[in-house]
């Protein structure tokens, strides 16, 4: 058995020619080596022992040079460990895609009821004040144009009617630019429905608001007082206190009082509590209660009209009727909003008496 010269592997001679370990040619040299080169059996020598050199390197690496096999078993269990993550995060995503889809029709479903809902309430609320938005409208239309028809001639003949003892005893303001004589007429006509839209057209002329705008959008430091009390003085007079401003206050503040004897939380006058406005709008006759709701009376609902006689039966001194006059909402103009009907009262009620009394 001969040895390869570089690994020291044992083979068989003339069996194989390359080492099957390194690969080394063992091809034997000539028995003789007289006519080989020196130079050349030098070359030869140098590969061998390079070869040798480099041999023995490769094993010490190799020595060195981790299990693969462990390596191969750790990255098998790391990638079955990921196709199980992969696997679940699939399955979390088709839970959650169903998840959404749910919602989505659920969503749906419930805007769906919510608009239809909403669009229901809006057809009762239109039915149940239809009538009566344009019985209003058309009132204040007609007797607006009526009235500026006749201005001109009214404002003559009332100038030179008789006068009326106790509106005339009232001191008259000059307010620039504001002519009180159509109001003070119809009151002592007792034109009753004439004198409220006069009153809701002067406080809106005098506080620069046009026919579509609210009181509440007047600025209550430059509201004209002396205008506003004269005509709270009118009405005042013509009912024996009985109607205007005032008393409207005194029925409100009483309206407050009893809430607040029932109740374990008191309310403040000057805080706007749709419950205690009900209350209030029931007892001067501005609405009626309709099994759990309230809504709002005919406009000026009390007065009887007598077209024959061409009169409108209403007494201004009876205990019943106290507040109904002026019409509240009248000073919103057409909007018929609770909040600023109730608003719009509490302006002209703090320019006209003492403010402490609604802190």
């Amino acid at each position: 058995m001969a040895k390869c010269p570089v690994c020291n592997t044992k083979y068989t001679p003339d069996t194989i020619d390359v080492c099957s370990v390194c690969g080394w040619d063992l091809t034997p040299y000539p028995l003789t080596l007289d006519g080989i080169p020196q130079s050349y059996q030098d070359r030869e020598q140098k590969k061998l022992q390079w070869a040798r050199e480099t041999w023995l390197k490769l094993q010490i690496q190799s020595t060195n040079i981790p299990d693969l096999s462990g390596l191969q078993n750790q990255l098998s269990q790391i990638q079955s460990q990921l196709k199980e993550a992969i696997l679940e995060k699939e399955e979390t995503q088709d839970k959650f895609q169903q998840i959404s889809k749910q919602y989505d029709s659920y969503k749906s479903q419930v805007d769906s009821q919510l608009e239809e809902l909403k669009k229901n309430q809006q057809v009762q609320f239109e039915q149940m004040y239809q009538t009566l938005y344009k019985d209003i409208s058309k009132g204040f239309s007609n007797l607006e144009t009526s009235l500026t028809q006749v201005s001109s001639s009214q404002d003559s003949v009332v100038e030179s009617s008789s006068s009326v003892s106790v509106i005339s005893s009232i001191e008259k303001p000059s307010v620039a630019g504001m002519n009180f004589n159509r109001l003070e007429h119809f009151l002592k006509e007792e034109k009753w429905q004439e004198a409220d839209v006069e009153t809701a057209r002067l406080i809106r002329e005098m506080c620069h608001l046009n026919h579509y705008d609210s009181l509440v959008k007047a600025d209550i430091d430059h509201l004209p007082f002396q205008g506003i009390r004269y005509i709270e003085q009118l009405w005042v007079e013509i009912s024996q206190a009985n109607l205007g401003f005032s008393a409207q206050k005194r029925v409100y503040i009483e309206t407050v009082s009893y809430t607040n004897s029932k109740g374990k939380t008191p309310h403040k006058p000057s805080e706007f509590n749709r419950g205690i406005w009900n209350d209030f709008c029931l007892s001067i006759g501005w609405k009626e209660q309709i099994i759990d709701s309230y809504a709002l009376k005919g406009y000026l609902s009390k007065i009887v009209f007598d077209q024959s006689k061409e009169s409108q039966q209403f007494d201004p001194k009876a205990q019943k009727n106290c507040g109904y006059l002026p019409w509240g909402y009248g000073l919103v103009s057409g909007t018929f909003n609770d909040f600023e009907a109730w608003k719009g009262l509490m302006l002209i009620w703090k320019l006209l008496e003492d403010r402490s009394t609604l802190k």
